[in-house]
């Protein structure tokens, strides 16, 4: 439980950092199968070409943003072990100049 709890506001933390104008960062969970847990943000979005690179350590969007100087570049990568160390599916949908989505799956007990 601790560990979603940091996965969260890892997540919230950083759609806040990216978010666009209008200050609007959407938690929206969703249960089909699996619970579907999505971050979503209004910002600038992501390169295509960046987005295999963002789960890294140090990796950091050079773009400004609303906390620029703010940040150590851990906060994904610790997302990415959680999650793998969990066996949760996770992933990014972004779009240039809408925003960009952070998602993961949280598997149903049986």
């Amino acid at each position: 439980r601790d560990k979603l709890e940091q996965v969260i506001y890892n997540l919230v933390n950083n759609a806040i950092n990216y978010t666009g104008d209008d200050n609007t960062v959407t938690i929206k969970v969703t249960s089909k199968e699996d619970i579907k847990v999505e971050i979503i943000d209004t910002g600038k979005g992501i390169k295509e070409e960046d987005i295999p690179y963002i789960w890294d350590k140090y990796f950091k969007n050079k773009k400004k943003h609303k906390r620029n100087l703010i940040g150590t570049g851990l906060g994904l990568s610790i997302v990415k072990q959680i999650l793998e160390a969990h066996n949760y599916k996770y992933g990014i949908d972004s779009t240039l100049n809408k925003g960009t989505t952070f998602y993961f799956y949280i598997k149903k007990e049986d």
